[in-house]
């Protein structure tokens, strides 16, 4: 007998084209680049331009003694030289460095406030004394005596109203060179000025 013929081999169907429709695979992402804080940015430009020198400079929350002063105290300081009788800028220089949050200077050493402030001879306390009451005639701040001082306390008032009050001055000595250049900086540090407040309440 004849062996049985093999089965016949089962046709082979081609796959079906490719959908007109069918979305083509997104080409891989560009990984982004992560956006740096502006302190992140700031330590990362230190550092490239003066290697160590994280070790080198004075950190508020790593060292203790430190206050907070407005940014713009810099160019009141550079206002108090213009406009006072003598120039008082390392009083009040002085004052901010002895201030606290609350604002008050309680029981200064007149003798030691005077040689902090870079006076010295006979006559430095009496210099210090007057360059205290210029800045309590000009507004930046308030005095009370305290035992036998004249000058015991001393209130630091917010200099951003006294400078705002002094502009407002029929024969004002605030110059509008000085006033541009002072709300520019305004500006760009993103202080709120009482100028700006009052602008905000008449809207």
């Amino acid at each position: 007998m004849k062996p049985p013929p093999p089965p016949a081999a089962e046709p082979t169907i081609p796959p079906p084209p490719p959908s007109i429709d069918a979305t083509p695979p997104a080409p891989s992402e560009k990984k982004k680049k992560k956006k740096l804080k502006p302190s992140e940015r700031r330590t990362k430009l230190r550092d490239r331009l003066w290697p160590g020198a994280e070790t080198q400079i004075w950190h508020r929350l790593h060292n203790d003694g430190f206050i907070t002063i407005p940014k713009l105290l810099s160019l009141i300081c550079a206002l108090l030289k213009e406009i006072a009788a003598n120039d008082p800028t390392r009083v009040y220089l002085d004052l901010w460095c002895r201030s606290y949050d609350e604002g008050i200077i309680e029981n200064i050493d007149e003798d030691e406030a005077a040689f902090s402030s870079g006076y010295v001879g006979t006559r430095a306390k009496r210099t210090w004394t007057d360059h205290m009451y210029q800045l309590e005639k000009l507004g930046f701040i308030k005095i009370a005596p305290y035992g036998n001082s004249p000058v015991g306390h001393v209130l630091l008032l917010n200099p951003l109203y006294v400078v705002d009050e002094l502009r407002r001055k029929q024969k004002s000595k605030v110059t509008d060179e000085w006033w541009n250049a002072y709300i520019g900086r305004a500006s760009v540090i993103g202080a709120v000025l009482p100028s700006d407040e009052d602008d905000a309440d008449g809207v």
